[in-house]
């Protein structure tokens, strides 16, 4: 039974003492791994309903969510703001350049422990002018995904490395 307690205040002291290092990192303490490499900053692309004209301009333009893009990769991170919790994923065809397949994972656990993660189509893309006009199959109009950054985006990237 002491062996017990002895190891319950064992594990309450580390936990309080990662809670104080962690505390201490958030306001200006030292953190604790100094060998941590920073990740890559992500561009974030404007996402927008409307009508795209002959002349390839979105009029009638309404913003309506972001995507993300790492620098280096091709896959955007499309965040809606009607679905705040789901992220799907806009992927170029291998194809066609001028294809995209929008998927969405979905995670299954097994009884080991063990993830599997499926891969789900729920809508198709295609260039068209300066954006990829979406088709998610549920909502009943496109959706437009600008291929170029945020310009107020940009210029804080900008900013941070001018200061860094």
């Amino acid at each position: 039974m002491n062996r017990l307690i002895n190891l319950n205040n064992h594990i309450q002291t580390n936990g309080a003492k990662k809670r104080q290092r962690k505390f201490a990192h958030a306001h200006g303490g030292t953190p604790m791994n100094e060998n941590v490499i920073p990740l890559e900053k992500t561009e974030r692309f404007g996402v927008y309903r409307g009508a795209l004209s002959s002349a390839g301009e979105l009029t009638q333009k309404e913003r309506i969510g972001s995507a993300y893009m790492k620098r280096g990769t091709k896959k955007f991170r499309l965040k809606l703001w009607l679905f705040d919790e789901t992220s799907y994923f806009v992927l170029p065809d291998s194809k066609d350049p001028k294809k995209y397949s929008i998927v969405i994972p979905s995670e299954y656990r097994f009884a080991n422990g063990e993830i599997k993660t499926n891969w789900h189509r729920v809508g198709v893309g295609e260039v068209a002018g300066t954006y990829l006009r979406l088709n998610v199959y549920l909502l009943s109009e496109h959706i437009f995904l600008s291929m170029f950054p945020d310009k107020f985006h940009l210029a804080q990237s900008s900013n941070d490395a001018e200061s860094a």
